[in-house]
């Protein structure tokens, strides 16, 4: 797999939109709720769901913020996760729609 260069990642704003669009999917994916992804990153629920919503847009520092939580989370959980398909996700390489997963949206 390749090696993610978060930092320049950040700097182009369809990398952060991507993402943005995809939070949702990969926090659910993940197993995590918009307070649990929030306090791993150091801010609240509300925060996390402006971005799902597409209320907010994500600046470049909280990019890598987000993206170094979810990265160690898999790395933590690697016997769990597919680092793989979360690459293809933040690539786009591959959208959720595509995946074999189901979402369940109600936290």
């Amino acid at each position: 797999m390749k090696k993610i260069n978060i930092s320049k990642m950040a700097k182009d704003e369809k990398n952060r939109l991507l993402l943005r669009n995809n939070l949702r999917y990969i926090r659910k994916y993940l197993g995590l709720t918009e307070k649990q992804l929030g306090e791993m990153i150091g801010v609240t629920r509300q925060t996390i769901n402006n971005f799902e919503i597409k209320k907010c847009v994500i600046s470049g520092p909280f990019y890598i913020a987000l993206l170094d939580v979810i990265l160690s989370f898999v790395d933590s959980n690697s016997e769990l996760y597919d680092k793989e398909l979360i690459y293809k996700m933040l690539t786009k390489e591959i959208t959720f729609m595509e995946t074999k997963y189901e979402f369940d949206f109600e936290d």
